[in-house]
């Protein structure tokens, strides 16, 4: 299982150098293209003349020029860091997908495998968090209202949708584990009914001299128990988390009350 964990730390995410620069002309492309189609939303423009826009305020003046051309780089920065987002995720789920398929399953010991659900849970959090604070924003003011229906809602199902593209692995993980507890189940089954050579192909084969039938009875037990979820180590987190939007809305009703 350490072999499997380690190709996680080391393989994830190792672009080539043509990778990379293409992510980064990709990324200049789209933060250029936000940058001046909002402009020429923004001032009813043309789109060539919100294109041009840095050169144009340049023969304005100096100012205009520069906080144009800063406008623009910033919308920049922010599109190379959306591709470099999104293709770095894409190689993460790839990664985390393949040692899905091939890490050891140990039905006493599951709980290292919660390093499947930290991902998901990450974007999970995220879209909790975007959800508490949009009631706040709409109840705000009038003009936030207007700004967050059209970008909030837009963006939750954005993150919902990575959050299912994150949650692969975590799935085929839970696929593992309920068919290794059917197979486990079964083995234990035919030995209590008399065929104690089924557990040859168990887990427990290499004691199966030791385990008389109570002993199979608490086994088969403990097997029913694994829960094919491996959350162990975030359940805190998750109830959290959960408890988190309704108390929000619960405070914003007592505020809105006392008022």
């Amino acid at each position: 299982m350490g072999a499997n964990f380690l190709e996680i730390n080391t393989a994830r995410g190792r672009p080539s150098p043509f990778s990379r620069r293409v992510e980064l002309l990709v990324g200049i492309g789209l933060g250029y293209t936000i940058s001046f189609s909002g402009r020429a939303f923004s001032e009813e423009t043309s789109l060539m003349a919100a294109f041009i826009g840095p050169i144009l305020d340049f023969s304005v003046g100096f100012l205009p020029g520069v906080y144009s051309t800063v406008v623009s780089a910033v919308f920049i920065l922010v599109g190379i860091c959306i591709i470099r987002t999104m293709t770095f995720i894409y190689r993460q789920i790839q990664v985390f997908y393949k040692v899905a398929n091939t890490i050891p399953i140990d039905l006493l010991n599951p709980e290292p495998l919660a390093v499947f659900a930290s991902q998901p849970l990450r974007v999970f959090f995220g879209l909790v968090g975007i959800t508490v604070i949009i009631p706040f924003t709409l109840a705000s003011s009038e003009g936030l209202a207007n700004t967050v229906i059209p970008t909030g809602l837009p963006m939750i199902a954005l993150v919902f949708v990575l959050f299912l593209l994150v949650s692969i692995p975590l799935t085929r993980i839970r696929s593992r584990l309920k068919q290794a507890k059917i197979e486990e189940s079964q083995l234990i089954t035919q030995a209590l009914t008399g065929n104690r050579r089924a557990l040859n192909d168990s887990r427990i084969s290499a004691h199966q001299d030791e385990f008389k039938m109570p002993d199979l009875l608490y086994y088969q037990d403990r097997i029913h128990s694994v829960w094919e979820w491996p959350l162990h180590a975030h359940i805190r987190k998750i109830a959290f988390y959960l408890v988190l939007p309704p108390l929000a809305w619960v405070l914003e009703t007592f505020v809105e009350t006392a008022l």
